[in-house]
């Protein structure tokens, strides 16, 4: 009997980033590895993964990575999930593989790092587990399912899928599914995309949008445009535009993605399949955009950046493409949670643009996900032991569960998971739920790097961008423990040009306050001193503005003239022999630094004190010369320099690394004289 364990490390409460672990005894599976997209890119946040940490952490254990489809949540996490594992196997199907490629390519990722297989048969993984693909009706051609046979039943994994045959787009067949699920013990899990489970009915009944977007293509003007706003991985929606344009004799260009070569592919997958596609459109260069008339304008992009998109035309960012009075703009881009607001005023701002806008609702138009009947007719026909909604928010896998409870799944079978809470299994039977504590939430991308942004950091460009900035300069003597400049204020996204000095006038006043009858000075009380002035202009400030700027109090050190000391110096060998007797001062430092010498303050009282001293001896010694330096385990360990000793006859009586406190080092000596 088999221990069991199924967990996801993104994808359950939210949109996106879809990654799953299943386990079985000691082998591991990844199911997807997709990226989510933020809502708001204004902090410079790009794309969001899962924390991959535990994947790392037992790579060892990893049979292979499987890929259900070519969605930006299914699979665009996937060069850096290879960047942490190495040498790992992606399975997916052929035309997944083209598209992970196309992928791999823009993070110059090399192929020898990992392999792809498309996998179109059973592979069989020890003599306990088997897994079977079989093929699902999706968005994009190339969207599989998954069935892991073990010895305590089928688990069955489908995400991303309508239920129905799309061509070229895939066939949801009951009857391949039901018998490649076949099992002596049964289905033990049916693992479900449930984002959509609270809209009624089939997905198929509102896939299409033909009779839509016919009626609008009937009524453009010949020499007029058809533009196009929609989902960029909705292929299904998009062959409907591009099968019209050909009807109607207007070529195609497309602000997206390069929809030529990737329908290049679809047209080959067809003719080895349905064979119903008949011609390859005519796509033109965007940068003819502006100048093609009797065409139809595509604009693409994934839902959390369409309204972007389409501003970057309103405000006429864009430098190919404007929007025209005689344009028919179609909006086949149903807002996602978290994008009503601009979506409405995106629309309002295309209204104002031009005279003919058609904006296909939710309610008419949907996307290739299960429906409620979708993942009531699955589940009625796998009868699984336990049913785990996956792939979206909280609410809509409740009303999974509800699904499943109406098709005579037991309440207590039904698994609901937030993100790394695990269910284990044992013989078949559910244990435990326990929650995964490695690792982070999720991995925050900006460019190319992984993990390079901090929430630290997010919170910072946040309080940038909403609150202001306020910097802060000058020069303070250590020695004299006062400022001796003026003080420098910069400000942006805060003072209004009017009141601007009459403030900065009470930001000096709060600096000077905390600077001034400074009694002792040293690093630490200076920092404390830094931080103590950020915090009360911060307080100020809010008092005045009610905003919290960041505040930044940049103090720039200053010294008199150095006053050397006439300390001698020595090759190690000699410094040895003059230690021996007497009080001696010794330093170490090395050449190349400029501020490995004495370091102020302590120069000029030093310097006062050994003025005409002949009592005590002052030697200063070469660390690299005397092979001493970073070197750990030696009698005298110099890790840093400049290092300060006293020698008593040979003993050494202080150490003291880098910074040394003339007071500390003149107590010492005199002890060291008068015993």
């Amino acid at each position: 009997m088999a221990k069991i364990s199924f967990f996801a490390l993104g994808g359950q409460d939210e949109n996106g980033k879809n990654c799953y672990i299943l386990e079985i005894d000691d082998d591991i599976f990844v199911i997807n590895a997709g990226a989510k997209i933020p809502l708001d890119s204004s902090v410079g946040v790009d794309t969001i993964i899962p924390d991959y940490t535990y994947i790392e952490e037992n790579k060892e254990k990893i049979k292979g990575v499987f890929i259900t489809d070519a969605k930006n949540e299914s699979f665009s996490g996937i060069p850096w999930l290879v960047m942490k594992l190495k040498n790992v196997t992606i399975y997916s199907s052929f035309f997944t593989k083209a598209l992970i490629l196309d992928r791999m390519s823009k993070y110059n990722i090399e192929d020898a790092t990992f392999e792809i297989k498309p996998i179109i048969s059973e592979l069989k993984i020890s003599e306990k587990i088997t897994i079977i693909p079989f093929s699902v009706a999706g968005s994009m051609p190339g969207s599989i399912g998954f069935c892991f046979q073990t010895e305590d039943g089928s688990i069955v994994f489908m995400s991303n899928y309508v239920v129905g045959n799309l061509g070229v787009y895939g066939e949801t067949n009951f009857d391949l599914i039901k018998k490649v699920s076949q099992n002596p013990k049964g289905v033990l899990m049916f693992i479900s995309d449930s984002g959509k489970s609270n809209v009624p009915g089939k997905a198929m009944n509102k896939l299409f949008a033909k009779s839509f977007l016919e009626k609008s293509f009937l009524q453009a003007d010949k020499n007029s445009r058809i533009v196009v706003s929609a989902y960029d991985e909705e292929m299904v929606s998009i062959q409907e535009i591009i099968d019209l344009a050909q009807k109607f004799n207007r070529q195609i260009t497309a602000y997206g993605k390069k929809y030529d070569k990737l329908y290049d592919m679809i047209y080959k997958l067809d003719k080895l399949t349905t064979n119903k596609i008949k011609s390859l459109p005519t796509f033109f260069d965007y940068k003819f955009a502006n100048k093609q008339k009797n065409s139809v304008v595509l604009i693409t992009s994934s839902p959390e950046r369409i309204c972007h998109r389409f501003n970057r035309v309103l405000q006429n960012d864009d430098a190919y493409f404007k929007l025209k009075k005689s344009d028919y703009v179609i909006m086949l881009t149903p807002p996602i949670n978290g994008m009503e607001q601009l979506y409405a005023k995106v629309l309002d701002q295309i209204a104002k643009s031009v005279t003919n806008i058609v904006d296909i609702s939710e309610s008419d138009f949907g996307l290739a996900r299960p429906y409620k009947e979708d993942i009531s007719d699955m589940i009625d026909l796998l009868k699984p032991k336990y049913f785990i909604p996956i792939q979206g928010l909280y609410r809509y896998l409740v009303v999974a569960s509800n699904i499943a409870a109406n098709n005579k799944i037991n309440r207590q079978n039904t698994i609901i998971l937030q993100n790394k809470r695990i269910a284990n299994f044992i013989d078949g039977n559910l244990f435990s739920r326990k929650k995964l504590t490695k690792g982070q939430d999720e991995i925050y991308i900006s460019g190319y790097g992984i993990g390079d942004v901090s929430f630290e950091v997010l919170k910072e460009r946040e309080s940038l961008s909403q609150d202001g900035l306020i910097i802060v300069s000058f020069l303070f003597n250590p020695v004299l423990k006062k400022i001796v400049s003026k003080v420098e204020i910069t400000d942006h996204g805060i003072l209004s040009r009017e009141n601007r000095e009459s403030y900065h006038e009470i930001i000096r006043k709060i600096i000077f306050d905390n600077f001034s009858n400074i009694k002792k000075i040293n690093d630490k009380i200076l920092k404390e001193l830094q931080q103590k002035t950020q915090k009360n202009i911060k307080k100020k400030i809010f008092r005045i503005f009610d905003k919290e700027p960041n505040v930044s109090v940049i103090i720039h050190n200053i010294y008199p003239e150095e006053k050397e000391l006439k300390m001698k110096k020595m090759l190690w060998k000699d410094a040895q022999e003059e230690i021996k007797t007497g009080v001696v001062y010794l330093e170490f430092a090395v050449d190349w630094c400029g501020d490995c010498k004495m370091q102020e303050p302590v120069n000029e009282e030093l310097s006062e004190y050994f003025k005409n001293r002949t009592d005590v001896k002052l030697i200063q010694v070469n660390a690299e010369e005397a092979q001493l330096f970073r070197k750990k385990d030696t009698e005298y360990e110099v890790l840093f320099v400049p290092t300060h000793f006293v020698f008593k006859d040979g003993k050494p009586i202080f150490k003291k690394f880098e910074y040394a406190p003339a007071e500390l080092l003149i107590e010492t000596i005199e002890e060291a004289l008068k015993n």
